[in-house]
C-alpha cells in the first residue's frame, strides 16, 4: 500500500511540502500525479517564498492568458439566458464552459487566490506574449493545456477589465476559501463589481482581505475620486458564519474630500437598502443590516478608519463577533471602548494612529475589562502638546494589564515604560520596539534572563532610519558570569529564542584605530570646533587581550540560543534625508556621518571566536550593518558550512576590509542574499 492510497495521510504530507517538493512528487507515477497535482493549485499565485512568487511577471502573464483564453471561449458560445450566481454559472461541467480551458479542469482545486489589480491588467497586443521561465513550465507541466497567446492577443475583448477577468476566474473556483485583493479600485464606477463579489463569492469565504486604492491626480488615468464608503459595509454584510479572518479597511477622507462628499453616508445607506430589497425577494422587507452572528470570526482588521465621520456601523460590527480573538483598528474612542467590553475572548489588539487621549482610554479599558488581552501593538505619530504621547502614558498602558503581557510591539520605550515592561518579564514571549532611549542594559538582560517563553527580542528598527537613541546591551551584562563557578549563568530562553536583534557593545577594540570614514578615533573631525565632551571616548583594555576574552564569552552566550533563526547585531540607521547628518568624506565628497556606528562590538572573525556559533544550525539571517567587523572570505565560507539554512548576510563593509567576503559570497553562493554597507545608500 502506497501513501497515496490513504487520502488523509497524503493531504497531511502535502501540507508540509514546498512547491518544489510537490513538483517532484507528481513525477513519481500516475497515481502520485493524480494525488499531488491538486495541491499545486491550492494557492494561486504560489506563496512568495517559492521561486514563482506572486509578483513574478511570468506567473502573472500565464494566469492572465489562461483567464482570457477561457473568457474568449465562453464569449464565442451562445450566451446562457439564465445567469445565476457566479458559482452556479461557473460549474466546470456546465455546457457553456470551454472544455479546452485549463481553468475548467483545475479551477475546482483552487482554495486561495491573491491578486494585485495590476496582475490582471489587460495588456496591448504587442505586450501580450511573455516568455515563460523554465521553473514556471516545470511547475505547470501536468497542469497546463494549450493556450494560444497569439490568438488571444489578436482577439482580446477591449472591455475585458481586471474586474471582469477576476469575476470570470471565480466562476471556475467553486471551492475557493481565501481571497486576497490588494490595491483594487473602489470608486463609484466599481460599485457593481463589489456588489457582485459580495453576493456570489463572499458568503463562501473563510478568509477575505481587501486593500483599496484609487486613481489620484498624478495617475495616468483621470482623477476618479475617493473610495466609495458604501463598499466595505456591502462586503461585510455578506460574510457568513464560515468567515474566520476578515481584513477590510474603511476609506480615509481628507477634510476637502469630506466636504465634497457630504452625502456619502446617505448613498451608503441607500446602497445597502437596495441590496437588502434584492435579497428580501417576495417578502418585501428591508432589514436594517445583516445581524447574523459571525461565530467563526477570529481575526478582524479594520485599519485606516480614523478620519471617517461616522463609525457606528463598524463599532456595531463587534457585537456580531462573540468569539473574536484578534482586532486591528485605526484608532479608538469611547464608543470603541464600549463595544470592546463585549469582546471577552479578545487576546490580540492592534491600534494605529494613537493619541494621548486614546491611550488613556485603552489603559482604563484594560483595568476594567478585556481580561484576556495579552498581545498589544500600538503606533502613533507626533501630535500637538495636548495629544503628545508621553512616556508616562505608555507606562500606564503597560501597567494596566492584569494578566501579564505576552507580546508587545511599541514605537518607543523610555524610562518609565521600560520599568513597567520589566514587571512582565516572566510572561513575555515577544518584544519588538523601534526606538529605545530609556531601555537600559540591565533591564534588557533582566528580560532575557527571566523569560522562559521568549522567542523574539527586537530593539533595533530594522529597515528604518531613526534617531540614534537605540540602547545597547553591555557585553559584561550579556555574558552574566556566575562569580562562584566563573561560568555563564543559564538563561531560561536559551531553548526558545528565535529572533535576536540588539546592539552588544562595551568591548575594547584596540585593533580599531580609525572611524568608518578614516578619521583617527578619539580625535575631533578636521575643521570642527569641538565643545567639551564632544570628542569620542575610546574604551581601553584593562589588561592585554581583554577584548578578545569578552568576545569569546559573548559568542558563547549567543551559541546557547540553539533555535536562533535571526541574529541582528547591527542595522542601517542612517538618515539620508537629513542634510545635517552629512560630513566631508575621505575623497572630499559629502557622505553621511558615522554617528551611532558600532566600534566596541564583536569582530565576527574566526580569530575572535566566531566558530563558537557553530551550534546555531537553524540560523537564516545575519545582520552586521554599521559595525566594525572583520569578515573575510574565510569567515563567509565558514558561515555557509556551519549554518546550512543561511539565506542572507547583511551589512558587509564593501568600502573597507570586507569586499573580498562580499565578492566570494556572490560568486560561490548567489542564492544567499547579500546587502552590503557602503558610503552610498
Amino acid at each position: 500500500m502506497s501513501i497515496v492510497d490513504i487520502p488523509e495521510l497524503a493531504d497531511l504530507l502535502a501540507s508540509y511540502l514546498s512547491l518544489h517538493d510537490l513538483s517532484i512528487c507528481i513525477r513519481v507515477n500516475k497515481a502520485w500525479s493524480r494525488t499531488f497535482v491538486p495541491h499545486l493549485w491550492h494557492t494561486v499565485p504560489p506563496p512568495a517564498s517559492t521561486p514563482m512568487s506572486q509578483s513574478s511577471p511570468e506567473s502573472s502573464e500565464l494566469l492572465r492568458l489562461a483567464i482570457l483564453s477561457a473568457l474568449l471561449a465562453a464569449q464565442q458560445q451562445p450566451q446562457n439566458t439564465s445567469q445565476g450566481s457566479i458559482n452556479k454559472a461557473a460549474s466546470p461541467s456546465s455546457p457553456s464552459s470551454s472544455s479546452s480551458s485549463l481553468l475548467s479542469k483545475y479551477g475546482p482545486w483552487i482554495r486561495c487566490l491573491t491578486f494585485h489589480q495590476w496582475q490582471l491588467k489587460v495588456q496591448p497586443a504587442d505586450q501580450f506574449i511573455a516568455p515563460f521561465s523554465n521553473s514556471l513550465e516545470t511547475m505547470m507541466t501536468t497542469a497546463t493545456t494549450a493556450i494560444d497567446p497569439v490568438s488571444n492577443a489578436n482577439t482580446a475583448d477591449p472591455e475585458s477589465t481586471e474586474q471582469k477577468l477576476l469575476l470570470h476566474l471565480l466562476k471556475y473556483c467553486p471551492n475557493i476559501q481565501s481571497l486576497h485583493l490588494l490595491q483594487w479600485s473602489g470608486t463609484d464606477a466599481d460599485l457593481d463589481f463589489w456588489r457582485t463579489l459580495a453576493r456570489d463569492v463572499v458568503p463562501n469565504l473563510v478568509q477575505f482581505s481587501v486593500e483599496f486604492t484609487y486613481q489620484g491626480p498624478n495617475s495616468e488615468k483621470p482623477y476618479t475620486g475617493p473610495v466609495n464608503v458604501s463598499i466595505p459595509p456591502i462586503l461585510i454584510d455578506k460574510c457568513s458564519s464560515k468567515m474566520r479572518q476578515l481584513t477590510i479597511p474603511y476609506t480615509n477622507l481628507s477634510p476637502r474630500e469630506q466636504e465634497q462628499h457630504q452625502d456619502i453616508e446617505v448613498a451608503a445607506a441607500a446602497s445597502i437598502a437596495d441590496e437588502a430589497i434584492e435579497d428580501a425577494g417576495e417578502e418585501n422587507e428591508v432589514p436594517a443590516g445583516n445581524e447574523e452572528p459571525l461565530v467563526g470570526l477570529r481575526s478582524l482588521s479594520m485599519s485606516a478608519i480614523e478620519q471617517n465621520p461616522d463609525l457606528s456601523y463598524f463599532k456595531s460590527l463587534l457585537r456580531r463577533c462573540p468569539n473574536l480573538e484578534t482586532l486591528h483598528v485605526g484608532t479608538i474612542d469611547q464608543g470603541w471602548v464600549h463595544e470592546l467590553a463585549e469582546c471577552t475572548k479578545l487576546r490580540r489588539l492592534e491600534i494605529d494612529n494613537n493619541t494621548a487621549s486614546s491611550l488613556r482610554l485603552l489603559a482604563d479599558a484594560l483595568r476594567t475589562g478585556l481580561p484576556n488581552v495579552d498581545d498589544l501593538k500600538i503606533t502613533y505619530d507626533d501630535h500637538d502638546d495636548d495629544e503628545f504621547v508621553t512616556d508616562a502614558v505608555i507606562a500606564s498602558v503597560l501597567s494596566a494589564n492584569r494578566k501579564g503581557w505576552r507580546n508587545i510591539s511599541l514605537p518607543t520605550l523610555d524610562t518609565l515604560s521600560s520599568e513597567a515592561l520589566v514587571q512582565h518579564a516572566t510572561t513575555l514571549e515577544s518584544i519588538q520596539v523601534r526606538d529605545t532611549p530609556g531601555f537600559t542594559s540591565v533591564q534588557m538582560c533582566q528580560i532575557l534572563s527571566t523569560s522562559p517563553h521568549l522567542h523574539t527580542f527586537v530593539t533595533l528598527a530594522e529597515g528604518e532610519c531613526v534617531d540614534p537613541h537605540v540602547s545597547h546591551i553591555l557585553a559584561e551584562d550579556f555574558i552574566d558570569l556566575d562569580p562562584v563557578t566563573n561560568t555563564l549563568r543559564p538563561w531560561p530562553c536559551e531553548s526558545t529564542l528565535k529572533q535576536f536583534r540588539a546592539k552588544i557593545l562595551g568591548i575594547p577594540r584596540p585593533d580599531v584605530t580609525q572611524t568608518y570614514y578614516g578619521r583617527t578615533r578619539g580625535e575631533p573631525a578636521e575643521g570642527n570646533e569641538e565643545e567639551e565632551g564632544d570628542v569620542e571616548v575610546v574604551l581601553q583594555e584593562t589588561h592585554l587581550g581583554q577584548g578578545r576574552e569578552l568576545q569569546a564569552l559573548v559568542y558563547e552566550r549567543l551559541s546557547r540560543f540553539t533555535r536562533l533563526k535571526v541574529l541582528g547585531l547591527g542595522h542601517d540607521d542612517r538618515d539620508f534625508g537629513n542634510e545635517g547628518n552629512f560630513v566631508e568624506g575621505p575623497s572630499g565628497d559629502w557622505i553621511l556621518g558615522d554617528e551611532a556606528y558600532q566600534y566596541e562590538c564583536v569582530e565576527m572573525s574566526l580569530d575572535s571566536g566566531l566558530q563558537r556559533l557553530e551550534t546555531l544550525k537553524d540560523l537564516e539571517e545575519v545582520n552586521v550593518f554599521r559595525m566594525a567587523t572583520c569578515v573575510g572570505a574565510e569567515e563567509v565560507k565558514w558561515m555557509t558550512k556551519a549554518w546550512p539554512r543561511l539565506v542572507s548576510v547583511e551589512g558587509l563593509n564593501v568600502e573597507g576590509n570586507e569586499e573580498e567576503a562580499e565578492t566570494w559570497l556572490k560568486e560561490n553562493c548567489p542564492e544567499i542574499l547579500s546587502n552590503p554597507c557602503s558610503f552610498e545608500f
